[in-house]
This record gives structure tokens, sequence and C-alpha cells, in this order.
């Protein structure tokens, strides 16, 4: 369980999905530990670029232990350190997809909110504000 963590911390976001998929017959016996491995893929799906994956992983994640222990604020994280451009080499991977990193982390941000909006109806003004402001250095 430990590897996938590790990997994930130091962008290592293939490695990070393959120990967590690993991971997965371990935790099935633990609603929260199995939460947190689809989790940790959907993050490491986002963090390549890989937005569609990354949901499919976050949703199966949510569904499985939904008790207000939702991901939108390591989701909001992932796209505030594509779009501060945290990890050169990061950048350079989704470059290399075709994928324009400040647009897509405003995409990656809009789905926390979304998220937000889906499970809580709502979002904070400061969220709206920090998008908004993203759109806007994005143009």
């Amino acid at each position: 369980m430990w590897l996938s963590d590790c990997y994930y911390n130091i962008g290592e976001f293939e490695k990070a999905i393959y120990w967590s998929k690993k991971d997965i017959d371990f935790a099935k016996a633990d609603s929260v530990l199995l939460s947190g491995r689809y989790e940790d893929i959907g993050l490491s799906f986002l963090n390549l670029g890989e937005l569609e994956q990354a949901k499919t992983n976050i949703q199966t994640s949510i569904g499985i232990h939904n008790n207000g222990n939702m991901p939108m604020m390591r989701i909001k994280e992932v796209a505030m350190r594509i779009y501060n451009k945290r990890d050169p080499l990061q950048i350079s991977k989704l470059k290399s997809k075709n994928i324009d990193p400040c647009n897509y982390s405003v995409l990656v941000y809009e789905y926390a909110l979304q998220l937000d909006k889906d499970y809580f109806q709502f979002t904070l003004p400061h969220d709206e504000t920090v998008l908004k402001n993203m759109r806007e250095n994005c143009r």
C-alpha cells in the first residue's frame, strides 16, 4: 500500500497506479482502504492528463465509501500543481500528449467544483474566484 503512496508523492504516477491496482485485492476487506486505492488511481490519472479514467476511478471511490470523505480538496491540489507548473517533468508529459497544462488545470478544478455541487449542493465563493482567475490567466 505504501509503495503507491511513495510513487505518487515523487510524481511517478504510472507506478502509483500499478501498485494501487495491486493493492485492490488486499483492500477489498476494508471499504476505507478500497476507496482510497481507487481515489489514488484517479488522482494519478488526473496528473497524467487522463481525465475520463480519473473520473471513473474517483466515482468508484466515492461510491464505495461515501461518508463525507470526499476527494475534492485533493483534486483541487492536483489542478493547482499543474496550473502553477510545480513539476516540469509532469508539464512536459502533458504537453507530449498535446494537452495544454493551463487549460487542463482549469478542467480539473472545474471537476472538483462539480463534485462539490453534486454532493454538497454548493461551492465556496473562494473556489469560484480561483476558477475565474485560472480561466482568465489561461487565455
